[in-house]
């Protein structure tokens, strides 16, 4: 991959979390995980009984299966005018559960998110 230089004048954003990336520049492997348990009570108070743990759900322990597409081989030389790339403004609002932000490139990226959601509602 070529090296090149990335330039951003301005980039406004709100909120960057679980396991998302940002990134300026070029990258060879972007590899993120994330993993999350959300509990959504109705009650204003937690107790001990609301405590959640990964190794208690199945999808915490399974595999990433990726899909299986078939290996295509393209060749081809890209050409750049210039080595820099250039941004003027980016208006970004958030990135959330492994995903990826980048001005630049990249040539390998694999990006698992899980996430086991509770929603505890009152009897009436």
């Amino acid at each position: 991959m070529e090296k090149r230089t990335s330039v951003v004048n301005t980039i406004y954003t709100t909120s960057i979390a679980s396991s998302s990336i940002f990134n300026i520049g070029d990258s060879v492997t972007i590899n993120q995980k994330s993993k999350a348990i959300a509990l959504q009570k109705q009650s204003e108070y937690l107790s001990k009984s609301d405590n959640l743990y990964f190794k208690d759900y199945d999808i915490f322990k399974r595999k990433t299966v990726w899909p299986n597409i078939p290996t295509i081989i393209n060749h081809y030389k890209v050409h750049h005018r210039t080595d820099a790339i250039c941004v003027h403004q980016v208006n970004l609002t958030a990135l959330s559960l492994s995903s990826v932000f980048q001005v630049g490139s990249a040539k390998d990226i694999a990006a698992d998110s899980r996430v086991k959601h509770f929603r505890i509602l009152q009897e009436d």
